[in-house]
């Protein structure tokens, strides 16, 4: 068991549309599309951790000792989250969940939990998430690789290009139906 060191949220409706920034349509051709990156406290004295992933973490930016000082109490958001009305509909299964190779999410969440990275092979598709959006002709919109939030809209991205391009597995995984998707 690791202790997250962060928690990317992308909310986004059943044709892929993000929550509007005022007035403004978000989108990647604006750059106003919202996604949220939360840093948890990490104390790698205290917390267990992979050393591998902490230290990409590092190399992509993330200030592990700023965390430490100024990230979120990990059991207070889970609280305030599960108490929220986003956590609430995601107990009543009411929400889709998607993640990139994250079967550690599946036990937090209740409803239904996609992962990406286990539907990809039976397009033909293997690798990371990087891999995967290049060969989909896909371009990150925002932030670096492995960034929490920069991460979770390239998976969306990645997601909704599988569906568009392969409605026949989004239909075999149950998640579409002719002209809806999830």
């Amino acid at each position: 068991m690791r202790a997250p060191a962060e928690f990317y949220l992308t909310i986004f409706d059943r044709y892929g549309n993000l929550p509007r920034y005022g007035n403004l349509p978000c989108s990647a051709e604006t750059g106003r599309e919202l996604i949220w990156e939360f840093n948890f406290q990490f104390d790698s004295a205290v917390d267990p951790y992979n050393k591998e992933s902490v230290s990409l973490l590092e190399k992509q930016g993330i200030d592990l000792s700023r965390n430490k000082k100024y990230g979120i109490d990990s059991r207070e958001f889970a609280l305030q989250f599960k108490c929220s009305e986003l956590g609430m509909r995601s107990y009543s299964g009411r929400l889709v969940w998607l993640t990139f190779h994250g079967p550690h999410v599946w036990k937090y969440f209740k409803g239904n939990v996609y992962d990406l990275k286990s539907m990809i092979p039976f397009v033909g598709l293997h690798g990371g998430l990087e891999k995967v959006a290049r060969s989909m002709n896909l371009k990150r919109a925002v932030g670096k690789s492995h960034q929490a939030g920069s991460d979770s809209l390239l998976t969306m991205h990645a997601f909704f290009g599988l569906m568009k391009n392969c409605l026949e597995i989004a239909w075999r995984w149950g998640v579409a139906t002719p002209g809806r998707v999830v």
